[in-house]
């Protein structure tokens, strides 16, 4: 005995088919749709599901049929991997950052499909704590700084070679001017401590003062030079 008369008596994406040879019909499912007995059947619960658990070839692209919690069969991406029917994706959670590792967000590509990626204007995941990602080139970065990777692995943006002060770039230390730097300040402090010394001592017969006189002189010198 048939479980229909008429469309009516069966589930969603079934209809009410007659059996060849015989005077019953029974509930089917419409192509593209199946049921799952005995935990759905086309003429109760009727044809939810996308795929035959039971089958193949019949998910698109890199999907797979897989029993969903609620018993039917359903063509989805692998673990991990998200955007049916290529699963290319990362993530499918657009905007947020749950499904992405460390600092990355979920950003839809041209394609459709969801990719952990950076915040604007940072590079390097999935920290993004770089400046840049074009190593040894400019248009990434501001001024006459070049991108240069870090010995972490991420690009930042830095003077080139023997410049300093970014974004310009523009000064260059000397050696020599280090070194008269270094010189001038050593002089400086040698004659903060001569000085108050000479002003303390004593008057002293007129043959000491050629010891004084000399040690003025140099101090005189070491002005001038300063």
């Amino acid at each position: 005995m048939g479980n229909c008369v008429s469309n009516g008596d069966c589930g969603v994406n079934a209809i009410c088919v007659p059996e060849p040879g015989s005077p019953d019909s029974n509930c089917k499912c419409v192509p593209g749709y199946y049921d799952n007995p005995p935990k759905f059947t086309a003429e109760s619960n009727g044809c939810p599901g996308t795929c035959d658990l039971g089958g193949t070839g019949q998910c698109e692209g890199k999907t797979q049929c897989t029993e969903t919690p609620q018993g039917f069969g359903e063509c989805t991406c692998p673990e991990n991997t998200y955007g049916p029917p290529e699963c290319l994706g990362d993530c499918d959670k657009f905007g947020e950052t749950d499904q992405c590792k460390g600092n990355t967000v979920c950003t839809k590509t041209p394609q459709g499909y969801g990719l952990c990626t950076c915040p604007e204007n940072t590079y390097g995941p999935p920290e993004c704590l770089g400046d840049c990602d074009k190593f040894g080139e400019t248009d990434q970065c501001k001024g006459n700084t070049v991108c240069t990777k870090t010995p972490q692995g991420y690009g930042l943006c830095t003077c080139p070679e023997n410049t300093y002060g970014p974004p310009e770039c523009l000064a260059e230390i000397s050696t020599t001017t280090t070194t008269e730097h270094f010189l001038r300040n050593l002089l400086l402090i040698y004659g903060a401590l001569v000085i108050p010394l000479l002003l303390l001592l004593p008057a002293a017969p007129p043959p000491s003062l050629t010891f004084t006189d000399s040690v003025i002189s140099s101090v005189e010198d070491w002005i001038k030079y300063i």
